[in-house]
């Protein structure tokens, strides 16, 4: 009997025993997967940052030689054609009344350079674009469409609201280069502008009614199109582009 007792007693410890064991190896195994899963998960953490680190220092260095630019057109082109200016007026003194006529033409031509250039150097400034309000970005880039003899309607609704001065930048670059691919690939001739400031966000949306792409393809083939989604993901903002053969939307969505 007692023996009988003690087999059932060692069986009982020996089945809790195991079981106990079993748990061991489970919850061991569920910790190691858990702590793998979260340094897989920091791993991705850090290469995202790390990305972004290299995008925001691939960009800084585009604004440092945009500026750059900006600095030798004001400073060397844009002097040269005021000196040129100067010189056709000198000589107007001992031209004749033909030779006068031209040379007025010649210097309208030259103070249209210059105002050109003057904007151009504007729109490629980081120092100069950081103390605009949006409002007045956009509508420089509104301007440069209009010049092109493009019908363009600029909205603008809701409360306004000073964004931060980076943001600014960056969507301002992203519009130029949306009203780039405008003029070289769109073929249209209509574009609308539409800048709503809502509660807790900014919605840009730019429309125009060319032909339209295929937006997936020009996002792969990494080229200037690709430039929206990296500075959209720098800025925490939304890119949203619907394209078709009745033309394209682009709407820009950054919060507060």
């Amino acid at each position: 009997m007692q023996a009988d007792f003690q087999v059932t007693l060692t069986i009982i410890l020996g089945t809790l025993l195991f079981f106990f064991l079993a748990g061991l190896i489970v919850v061991s195994a569920l910790l190691y997967r858990r702590a793998q899963n979260q340094h897989q998960d920091e791993m991705v953490s850090v290469e995202a940052k790390y990305e972004e680190e290299i995008l925001k220092t691939q960009l800084e260095i585009q604004e440092k030689t945009l500026e750059h630019v900006s600095q030798e057109i004001h400073d060397n082109i844009g002097q040269s054609l005021s000196l040129a200016k100067i010189h056709l007026t000198k000589l107007q003194g001992t031209a004749s009344e033909e030779q006068k006529t031209r040379m007025d033409e010649s210097r309208e031509l030259v103070a249209r350079s210059i105002q050109d250039l003057r904007s151009l150097s504007h729109s490629l400034n980081p120092t100069y674009l950081s103390n605009k309000k949006l409002t007045e970005l956009v509508e420089l880039e509104v301007e440069k469409l209009r010049k092109t003899n493009m019908d363009v309607e600029y909205q603008i609704s809701g409360n306004q609201f000073f964004t931060d001065p980076e943001k600014r930048l960056f969507v301002y670059r992203m519009i130029q280069e949306i009203s780039q691919n405008i003029l070289k690939h769109a073929q249209a001739t209509r574009v609308t502008v539409a800048l709503t400031y809502k509660r807790k966000e900014l919605v840009l949306v730019i429309t125009d009614n060319g032909i339209g792409f295929d937006a997936e393809k020009a996002r792969s083939k990494g080229s200037g199109f690709n430039n929206l989604y990296q500075r959209t993901s720098v800025i925490d903002a939304q890119l949203d582009v619907v394209s078709g053969d009745a033309g394209t939307s682009i709407t820009i969505t950054i919060k507060e």
